[in-house]
């Protein structure tokens, strides 16, 4: 699936005039940006899981990025985070405030500035310094969950 197809869904269904079209590009905007971030990073030869852990995964992997000094991708995940609370809130109406227009508007952007952002991670020299800091997050996870050594 291409995020950035979802990304368009959501661009379109803010053109609407209803509650449920406002909550959908909200869903669909965080699908769209979570998307791409799983497809860059599969692209790269990561693993990602494909179900529910895949989102946290997705934004961990690149949360990393904050102690290489990369914080605009850190930043990014921090913001789809933010984002995936969001699609929660806007799929499960829990408030009355995501179905409104502005509201899900300022969503819809903050997701186009995290694909904008990922998409920026394809260039070097950031992507090695994105890889890398990846590599170092995984290695770090990895020696913490081995058995000791006796």
């Amino acid at each position: 699936m291409d995020g950035k197809e979802f990304f368009m869904v959501a661009e379109n269904l803010m053109e609407g005039t209803k509650e449920a079209e406002y909550r959908s590009a909200v869903s669909r905007a965080y699908y769209g940006a979570f998307l791409c971030g799983r497809q860059l990073l599969t692209d790269w030869g990561f693993t990602v899981e494909k179900e529910s852990k895949a989102h946290g995964e997705v934004r961990q992997k690149f949360r990393a990025c904050e102690q290489a000094g990369i914080i605009d991708v850190a930043k990014a995940a921090s913001n789809l985070y933010d984002l995936h609370s969001a699609r929660l809130d806007a799929d499960y109406l829990k408030t009355k405030k995501i179905g409104e227009r502005e509201v899900a508007r300022r969503w819809v952007e903050i997701a186009r500035s995290i694909i904008a952002q990922l998409e920026g991670c394809k260039n070097e020299p950031k992507k090695t310094r994105v890889i890398e800091a990846i590599k170092d997050y995984e290695a770090k996870i990895q020696a913490a969950s081995a058995p000791p050594k006796p």
